[in-house]
């Protein structure tokens, strides 16, 4: 009996997307099956922000499959929670590859105490994000949200005319996370002549093409625009609170395409509102969706985009072929 190539598809991926490479790349090898997470979006979002905290057990997921547990050796997925006892269902698992970069919905350490290969899907969307991350600094630092907002509804130029728009060329850019976005982000801004400094407690000096490599309590001191591209972990979760918030200049801005549970939001909102610093560009929040009665929805110098960073049609296009090839790549090694 052949063995199986399990597509777990979820509210966000619908199965047919993520399957098909699979089926191209490894159908003549593997019966590949397709299997759906049991769950309305708002539903798998709402299991999302529960995973992130508390890890894949931290919910209890309904698999819709009908394939022959015995024989499945190989699972591609992307936010359905793979717990140690939803693995146990799987015996002869031999791989697994997501098609996120991030792996809270996973519990890698079942996986290494079986001995089942893993490939995570790391710098998919890496490019949508550091477009975004651009975006959102220029946008923060000209107040474009606000423009926006006053044209759309009937106005013209603000009165009293806003005094704190400024360039992005020349200034000194903070980057917290030297990963694929971040080493990104620094790539797409080389046209406007800034200022580089990082801060990462893991990255080796040599792999720093330019800039210079910081403490966290000097970036946050010196940095015009501080942006977040650290991945969450216990380490990381509550990276920059309030006290290194109060450290930023006055008239720097934050921005986050990465993970809310790096920042204290309600830090953040309380240097806003105090002015002790001048602005922020968000595409993720602590709560998801935002509450209606949030703060950030109504100050001014705050541009909000609804966790789209990483959601292009590009992004989206690539990432089921590249996480099939990673699957490829770990059940036939010698291919």
């Amino acid at each position: 009996m052949n063995e199986i190539v399990l597509v777990i598809g979820d509210p966000l991926m619908a199965v047919e997307q993520l399957a098909a490479p699979a089926e191209a790349l490894l159908g003549t090898r593997f019966e590949v099956r397709r299997a759906s997470w049991q769950a309305t979006q708002p539903e798998a979002i709402a299991m999302n922000r529960r995973i992130e905290a508390g890890g894949p057990a931290a919910v209890d997921a309904v698999l819709h499959s009908d394939a022959d547990d015995d024989r499945v050796v190989g699972i591609i997925t992307q936010f359905f929670p793979l717990s140690r006892e939803v693995l146990a269902r799987w015996p002869r698992l031999r791989a697994v590859a997501t098609m996120r970069a991030g792996t809270e919905n996973i519990d890698r350490t079942a996986l290494a105490d079986r001995g089942v290969a893993f490939a995570a899907n790391a710098g998919r969307n890496a490019n949508a994000v550091a477009e975004m991350t651009v975006a959102l600094m220029l946008a923060t630092l000209r107040d474009v949200g606000e423009g926006h907002r006053h044209v759309r509804d009937g106005g013209w130029r603000p009165e009293p005319l806003p005094l704190g728009l400024r360039e992005l060329s020349g200034r000194c850019l903070g980057l917290v996370g030297y990963g694929a976005v971040g080493r990104l982000v620094q790539r797409r801004l080389v046209g406007f002549d800034l200022d580089v400094l990082v801060s990462d407690p893991f990255l080796d000096p040599a792999g720093l093409s330019d800039g210079r490599l910081v403490t966290l309590d000097e970036l946050v001191a010196s940095a015009d625009v501080v942006s977040l591209h650290a991945r969450s972990s216990p380490q990381t979760r509550g990276l920059l609170g309030a006290t290194h918030l109060s450290a930023m200049r006055s008239d720097a801005i934050l921005v986050n395409t990465a993970r809310a549970d790096l920042l204290d939001e309600s830090a953040l909102v309380a240097e806003l509102q105090r002015g002790g610093i001048s602005g922020a560009g968000l595409d993720v929040f602590s709560v998801e969706p935002m509450p209606a009665d949030s703060p950030l929805r109504t100050m001014r110098g705050v541009v909000l985009s609804p966790h789209l960073a990483g959601a292009t049609v590009e992004a989206r296009s690539r990432a089921p072929e590249l996480v099939a090839r990673n699957l490829e790549s770990l059940l036939l090694p010698a291919a």
